[in-house]
């Protein structure tokens, strides 16, 4: 369970953080 968490906690972070590139390169991609 310990192993799971940190699992978690380390790819949580990388998740929104390609989500939130994702979300404001989404419109420049769109409008070229």
């Amino acid at each position: 369970l310990y192993a799971f968490d940190v699992h978690c906690n380390s790819f949580f972070p990388m998740f929104v953080l390609l989500y939130v590139i994702q979300y404001f390169l989404s419109p420049i991609l769109v409008a070229h």
